[in-house]
């Protein structure tokens, strides 16, 4: 290391437990806040439900994290199993008050574990 120079460290943290389903708009904030309990943190970077819920239209769901990104808990959403479009509908939802994406990752359908050559 030159002189000087500062090590970084960045941390990783993971929030492990039952995966939960239910993403009406009324518990995404609460499942957001419990991850935070979980992982000892005051801000995740990413928030990544990986299942969606398919009683409840994607984008409701993705409205209802715009509420922790805006308040400062959460900085961007990831959203996956989703499919290409909803993906694709959700990286366009706006933050509230407009300072850019609330979708921070993105994973569709296709991975390539899936994939034959």
């Amino acid at each position: 290391m030159s002189a000087g120079a500062e090590p970084h460290r960045f941390p990783v943290h993971f929030a492990f437990g039952e995966p939960a389903v239910d993403c009406e708009p009324v518990h995404v904030r609460g499942y957001a806040e419990q991850s935070l309990r979980n992982l000892g943190a005051e801000v995740v970077d990413l928030y990544h439900p990986h299942l969606p819920d398919p009683q409840v239209p994607f984008e409701d769901t993705v409205g209802a994290v715009a509420e922790p990104i805006a308040d400062g808990p959460v900085r961007h959403l990831g959203v996956s199993r989703v499919g290409r479009a909803a993906a694709g509908r959700a990286r366009g939802a706006p933050r509230r008050g407009g300072a850019g994406p609330v979708v921070g990752a993105a994973a569709d359908r296709l991975g390539t574990a899936g994939r034959r050559p």
